[in-house]
């Protein structure tokens, strides 16, 4: 996959020597790694929020249980 987007997103990408091959890598490097973190970012809230509705029951964060509980 790393060869796929260098081929298709680095112009002269054999080209290692020329300073805007390798700014081109970095910048490809860097877009790869926000992508990268967003997409985790949102699989972890979306479980994140999934978890959290079934462990309640099904209700939202801003209704309140009918459920008392004993404190001590």
């Amino acid at each position: 996959m790393t060869q796929f987007l260098i081929e298709h997103f680095v112009k002269d990408y054999e080209d290692v020597e020329k300073i805007s091959v390798r700014t081109a890598y970095g910048v490809l490097a860097s877009i790869v790694g926000i992508f990268c973190n967003v997409f985790l970012f949102a699989v972890k809230f979306t479980i994140g929020v999934i978890a959290h509705r079934s462990e309640n029951g099904g209700e939202t964060c801003g209704q309140r249980s009918s459920v008392r509980t004993w404190k001590d």
